[in-house]
């Protein structure tokens, strides 16, 4: 029963730390030329799609056809990220691309 308890708090752990900057890795099917397919987007292997525009979803995605899988980079952006905005200066708003449309990248790029 402990050994269930600590694998669930080191589970909770993980999760929660890779739910930190918005992450998450997706299982898809590949297409015949081993892109992947990701709700109804065919990405290319190790191309990166960035949306935000014209009220599509403020994400990132990127695919692996190794692992069958696309990790979706959401809001918050990774640090290396916020970092940029930072540097950059305020290109943020709902209406921009990832990571330009994440809500805390505005934030963080009026301080500049």
């Amino acid at each position: 029963m402990l050994k269930h308890v600590g694998l669930f708090i080191l589970f909770a752990a993980i999760v929660d730390f890779i739910g930190i900057d918005g992450i998450a890795i997706v299982p898809v099917p590949l297409d015949n030329n081993g892109s992947c397919v990701y709700h109804n987007e065919t990405i290319p292997n190790r191309h990166e799609l960035h949306f935000g525009l014209f009220g599509t979803p403020c994400e990132s995605l990127i695919c692996n056809n190794a692992s069958k899988s696309v990790t979706v980079r959401g809001c918050p952006p990774p640090t290396h990220y916020t970092d940029a905005v930072k540097t950059y200066g305020n290109f943020g708003g709902p209406e921009k691309q990832w990571p330009w449309c994440c809500p805390s990248t505005w934030s963080e790029a009026k301080k500049v």
